[in-house]
């Protein structure tokens, strides 16, 4: 278990994968003033776990962070990856694929793999 404040949060800059994840995901005014990372495999028994096995959507482990991308049709080429992409980079790689401008405030980076 890993425990960071809000204040952390926002004084600190985190590059281990799971605190980065933590850090990006949080905006204050929105998010609480104390973030909790459980263990792998583990919840909290107030939000329906048993507090021994089990989990819920948004943690950050490969089990529950890992989510199959799919790119069919138009000027997309055959083939596979197992590049880490992010959310983010949806957009910018969309905009590359039209020729158009990408959107305001973009993070992301193109998948290179789809954009020849």
């Amino acid at each position: 278990m890993d425990i960071i404040t809000g204040c952390n949060l926002q004084e600190e800059e985190y590059t281990e994968l799971f605190r980065n994840r933590i850090q990006r995901g949080y905006q204050k005014g929105r998010s609480g003033n104390v973030c909790i990372q459980f263990a792998p495999g583990w919840t909290d028994p107030l939000y329906g776990g048993n507090g021994t096995q089990g989990t819920t959507h948004g943690s950050p482990y490969p089990y529950d962070a890992h989510v199959p991308l799919l790119w069919y049709g138009w000027r997309i080429p055959a083939g596979n990856s197992a590049a880490e992409v992010q959310i983010t980079d949806i957009a910018p790689t969309l905009s590359f694929l039209l020729n158009i401008t990408l959107p305001n405030g973009c993070t992301g980076k193109k998948i290179d793999a789809l954009i020849k």
